[in-house]
């Protein structure tokens, strides 16, 4: 009987991970960051109504950082969306879920992803020298930024941003790199790559 309450005492807890972690997807990035992209980035539609792109870029393999690229040509605005997902507990014990929203413009974005790249590039020897213990970190605008690698020469990424803390792996950060290049409209951020 011990053994089948202790069954039955797992079943709500796995389920409620689950269903946690599946709400840090891009999906969910995305239907929460059109709202605040018509809301905080691009403000009020022109005289009947307003059209922009968004594309979901990646969401890190932790869940906590997603990014997406938005394209107004009407607003004349182009950049990218960082989305931090962070998970703590309330002061009654329950486990919560707390989720905010940066906006780069696509010129900030670019020199936010050169930066890293920058750092990763010209570090990269010592950072991989004493895994873990050698870090590098800096602010960019209102974000600190710690990067360092991990055993098997995994790079991490975290950024510490309005109270949050979100880890943005090496292999999450190449592929928005990579696929911002593909969809940015700006001429400047494709002769940078």
């Amino acid at each position: 009987m011990k053994k089948l309450s202790i069954i039955l005492l797992l079943v709500p807890l796995v389920s409620f991970g689950q269903t946690l972690q599946k709400s840090f997807d891009k999906d969910v990035a995305v239907y929460y960051g059109k709202s605040f992209l018509m809301k905080d980035v691009l403000g009020a539609p022109n005289d009947n109504y307003s059209k922009f792109e968004i594309t979901p870029l990646t969401a890190s393999s932790s869940r906590e950082v997603t990014t997406i690229y938005y394209y107004s040509e009407e607003k004349n605005k182009e950049g990218l969306i960082i989305g931090f997902f962070d998970r703590y507990y309330s002061n009654a014990g329950g486990l919560g879920r707390e989720y905010a929203f940066k906006n780069l413009n696509i010129t900030k974005a670019s020199s936010l992803i050169s930066k890293i790249d920058s750092i990763l590039d010209s570090e990269k020897k010592w950072l991989n020298s004493n895994l873990d213990s050698n870090n590098i970190y800096f602010n960019f605008e209102d974000i600190t930024i710690l990067i360092y690698r991990t055993e098997a020469f995994q790079g991490r990424i975290r950024m510490f941003w309005n109270g949050l803390d979100a880890e943005w792996e090496n292999s999450s950060f190449n592929k928005t790199r990579r696929r911002l290049f593909n969809n940015s409209k700006d001429s400047i951020w494709k002769l940078k790559d």
